[in-house]
């Protein structure tokens, strides 16, 4: 490690005092749909990352997960500017953001490459990749997340609402077989009738078994935060 002293000040950095009724890793928590055990590792991991823009010499560009500790972290604004960049990073880490287009996704998939490298070797191990995936699943999609209101929108995976009207099929076609007869077209009938609810209750119970989980999706956000930056520029060039 290049410069223990830095890490030893970040490691035991807090944004705020945990004593609010809403802190730092509860908001981050309830912001991205995570658990509170994941958001605290994801916030040791954007610790990591900013000891990282430190001692390298070249820009860098953080996970998704990542990105959304730093976006909050931003918006606590004495704490970041004067506490965490002045008083402990003695360094200014600005954010930012894509201009959009190929040659920007290029480079910021190859600064995601090179943070990965650097991790390794400062950090001694791989990242983990619960808050560091592979490149390929880093800028997956990036541009299909949105901020969404959880209170007036149902969250279903699609593969979830796919398996629920692949087993409606399948019921249906297996109770027409099994009965046999002249009976089984009012045994579909019933399915066709029932089957739809059955389906809603699954879709619900669903979306509730995801709230307050982490989201290990490929691009982490879990479904309710934004993308970040759609390929955020990490620290757009400060860290050498």
């Amino acid at each position: 490690m290049q410069n223990r002293e830095l890490w030893d000040r970040l490691r035991h950095f807090t944004v705020d005092d945990g004593t609010s009724p809403l802190p730092f890793i509860k908001r981050l928590a309830r912001d991205n749909n995570w658990s509170e055990t994941y958001a605290e590792a994801t916030y040791q991991e954007y610790l990591r990352f900013a000891y990282l823009t430190v001692v390298s010499n070249e820009p860098l560009t953080p996970s998704d997960q990542v990105d959304q500790v730093w976006h909050l972290h931003l918006t606590y604004t004495r704490s970041y500017w004067q506490d965490f960049c002045e008083d402990t990073l003695g360094h200014t880490l600005h954010h930012g953001p894509t201009r959009g287009g190929t040659s920007e996704t290029t480079k910021f998939k190859d600064w995601y490459e090179r943070t990965l490298a650097l991790y390794r070797e400062e950090f001694g191990e791989k990242p983990p990749v619960q808050v560091w995936p592979g490149t390929s699943d880093r800028f997956r999609n990036v541009e299909s997340f949105m901020r969404v209101d959880t209170s007036s929108v149902l969250l279903l995976r699609k593969r979830d609402l796919y398996a629920a009207i692949s087993a409606l099929v399948l019921a249906i076609i297996g109770a027409n077989a099994a009965a046999g007869d002249e009976s089984a077209m009012g045994i579909v009938l019933g399915l066709v009738l029932g089957f739809p609810f059955l389906v809603l209750v699954i879709i619900l119970l669903v979306a509730r078994r995801q709230k307050g989980k982490h989201g290990n999706s490929s691009n982490g956000s879990g479904g309710t935060g934004c993308a970040g930056c759609g390929g955020c520029g990490g620290c757009g060039g400060c860290g050498g």
